[in-house]
């Protein structure tokens, strides 16, 4: 089985970027944890499509799963739901 630093490499690596780890959360849990505000933050900066303020992808709603669901793929979530769990 995977430890959840290979998950974040092989996310990081579909997304193109260093997904953002939570320092204080992955410290006091012993455990690494995505940073999800600054996730959120980056995927916005990075995909001109995305708007998290307002939730929408493309013009249309969207949450922050939806919009790595269609950009990145089905890996991408289960990834995400893996490093999450």
């Amino acid at each position: 089985m995977k430890d959840r630093m290979e998950y974040f490499n092989e996310l990081s690596n579909i997304i193109g970027r260093s997904v953002p780890i939570d320092q204080m959360l992955s410290v006091a849990t012993n455990k690494i944890h995505v940073d999800i505000i600054k996730f959120d933050e980056m995927l916005s900066r990075h995909l001109v499509e995305y708007d998290n303020v307002n939730c929408t992808y493309k013009g249309e709603k969207a949450s922050m799963k939806d919009v790595i669901q269609k950009h990145y793929g089905d890996r991408a979530i289960e990834l995400m739901n893996l490093i999450m769990s």
